[in-house]
Order: C-alpha cells, then sequence, then structure tokens
C-alpha cells in the first residue's frame, strides 16, 4: 500500500503534460497586429515565430520579420468575391529592399515570385490577392529611390485542405528575379519556417 502514492504520482505526471500541451495549443485572440488585422474581423493566432532572417536573391534583399499560423472571420463590412470569410492561413510579413544599383527593369512580384508548400502536403501556389500587400520591383526600387525605410508587408496564405491549427512546418518559395530578357537573375529561396520552436 505504501507505494500507491507513488505511483499515482509517477501516473499523474504524463495528464499533467498533456493537460499543459494542450493548454499551450488553444489560440490568442489577436488585439493588436502590425498590418491591423484586428481591424478587419476576428482572428486567432496558434503559433508566431520572429526574427527569421534576411535572404538575398539577386539585387534583393528579403527581411522576414514573422510568421504566424491564424484563423479567424472576416467582418461583414468588406465584400470578397467568394464570399467565404472564415479564413485558415499563414501569414508572413516581410521588408523588401535592394541590395546593389540596378540598370533597367526586373519582373518581381507577389503572384508570381512567392509560394508556400505546409507539412499538411498543401502547395500554395501565390498569396491571396485580397489579404496580402502588393510587391514588385518598381516599389522596391521607388522606395530606394525615395531613400525610405523597407515598409512591411504582409503576405497570406490561405489554407483550403489543411486547419491553422494542424500547421507545424512551412517552406516559404521565393523565385529569383527575372531581367528583361527572360534571364534569371539570383538565386530561387527556400526558407523553412518552424512554428514549434519557442520565441
Amino acid at each position: 500500500m505504501r507505494f500507491l502514492p507513488l505511483l499515482f504520482c509517477i501516473f499523474s505526471i504524463p495528464l499533467i503534460l498533456v493537460s499543459c500541451s494542450e493548454k499551450n495549443e488553444e489560440p490568442e485572440l489577436i488585439t493588436e497586429h502590425p498590418t491591423r488585422l484586428h481591424t478587419i474581423g476576428e482572428f486567432y493566432r496558434y503559433k508566431e515565430i520572429n526574427d527569421i532572417g534576411s535572404y538575398e536573391t539577386g539585387p534583393i534583399m528579403i527581411t522576414i520579420d514573422s510568421a504566424e499560423t491564424v484563423n479567424g472571420t472576416l467582418s461583414e463590412a468588406f465584400e470578397i468575391p467568394n464570399e467565404e470569410r472564415d479564413m485558415e492561413m499563414v501569414n508572413v510579413l516581410m521588408r523588401f529592399e535592394l541590395n546593389s544599383e540596378v540598370q533597367g527593369d526586373l519582373t518581381f512580384n507577389e503572384e508570381e515570385n512567392l509560394h508556400m508548400v505546409v507539412d499538411t502536403g498543401e502547395n500554395i501556389q501565390k498569396p491571396d490577392s485580397f489579404m496580402s500587400s502588393l510587391i514588385s520591383f518598381e516599389r522596391i526600387k521607388l522606395n530606394q529611390d525615395k531613400k525610405e525605410s523597407p515598409f512591411l508587408r504582409q503576405f497570406t496564405f490561405m489554407l483550403k485542405e489543411s486547419t491553422a491549427e494542424e500547421i507545424k512546418q512551412a517552406t516559404l518559395l521565393i523565385d529569383a528575379p527575372i531581367d528583361s530578357e527572360g534571364n534569371v537573375v539570383g538565386e530561387d529561396l527556400e526558407i523553412e519556417l518552424d512554428f514549434t520552436q519557442d520565441n
């Protein structure tokens, strides 16, 4: 009989750990957001990672401030084409600037150059046009010419076959820019986003 308290403690520890783990999975209501996401609906964040790093492809330098897994509902005040107000998404917040002088134009934009693959196997070809910022080589160059700091831009990758809660890993794919003759300028980037890590 004297072993019963000890056995109770031993078997209680896994239950406590599971309980804590489940508690940590509860999403957090977003009440403030760098891109004011909280002003357009009710959104919940499952996981966020910050200060991911800076990367270069050709003359473009990309700094990834943060990434987050989010679900929520868009406010009725906003009209959207497909009326799908319930959303599951991965948001990536980035800044773009030039690391050198560039002669001529390059093709680089959110629709053609930004993609994502998540660990459920879902492949997202481009950011959502309604929820995402616009980016182009012309915009990046204009900022540089005006000597303005790189603006923070949000790119939202909508999940159709997965939920935000499921996502533990994602790969952000950034295609290199292309010059006016169709030549690739720089290296394609594959940036791993690990939502299991602690900030």
